[in-house]
């Protein structure tokens, strides 16, 4: 699972850094396999206007990518379900709240996600 977390660090004497500093953690490492039929889900939130683009690289099996709208239920806003290795991307201008991410594995996979955002 990954999303956006905060992060600060403490020394012995109880100083802590300001400010905490947000940034996305992918706990995902490089190389894993995402087997047939397992859900890895991340957890964003982004800048209300701000243009998102989520890209799924797939170097190995086949995975789909689906992305919920705060407050979405049942089916995914946004659904790419390109067959085998092909990149899967998805654009989209966010609005305020939390995003559901989802890399489906359709077959067993390997796969990189990059999350940028522009605006």
């Amino acid at each position: 699972m990954g999303g956006q977390r905060g992060v600060y660090h403490a020394d012995g004497a109880n100083n802590v850094s300001n400010p905490v500093v947000l940034d996305s953690i992918n706990l995902v490492l490089p190389g894993d396999t995402l087997g047939e039929g397992v859900v890895t889900q991340y957890r964003q939130t982004f800048t209300p206007g701000e243009t998102v683009t989520v890209t799924l690289y797939v170097t190995s099996g086949d995975a789909d990518l689906y992305i919920w709208r705060p407050g979405g239920t049942g089916a995914p806003d946004y659904w790419s379900n390109l067959p085998g290795t092909a990149t899967e991307q998805l654009v989209f201008t966010a609005m305020e709240g939390e995003y559901l991410i989802e890399v489906h594995g359709y077959a067993s996979a390997s796969f990189t996600l990059d999350i940028a955002t522009s605006g």
